[in-house]
């Protein structure tokens, strides 16, 4: 537990401070083979049908959740995002092709 609050640490940092990633100093280079790394993956649960219908989830929270992402990409160099389930991606390619393309990059 203590090299997990430690590999932590530098994160929760930055997180308080309100710092971007991207000013904090390059990672090492880590020999994944010994040495412990955590990753963190920007996460978004987007629930197509609970408290809204479709066209309010693609109109609104789809949208919103990929824009607050990109802005996200562009200031954080190595930031990743990803969905609960490949049906918000089908929902993405289809109702909003230009970010589908951006997103495959």
């Amino acid at each position: 537990m203590q090299a997990l609050a430690e590999a932590v640490r530098p994160l929760v940092a930055i997180l308080l401070a309100g710092s971007s990633v991207a000013q904090s100093p390059a990672p090492a280079k880590r020999d994944l083979s010994k040495d412990k790394v955590l990753y963190c993956v920007g996460y978004a649960h987007l629930d197509t049908q609970w408290r809204w219908d479709y066209p309010e989830t693609i109109g609104k929270f789809l949208k919103a959740t990929l824009d607050d992402n990109f802005d996200r990409f562009e200031k954080h160099p190595g930031y990743v995002f990803n969905f609960t389930g490949a049906h918000r991606y089908a929902l993405m390619k289809e109702y909003y092709p230009e970010r589908w393309e951006k997103l495959r990059g």
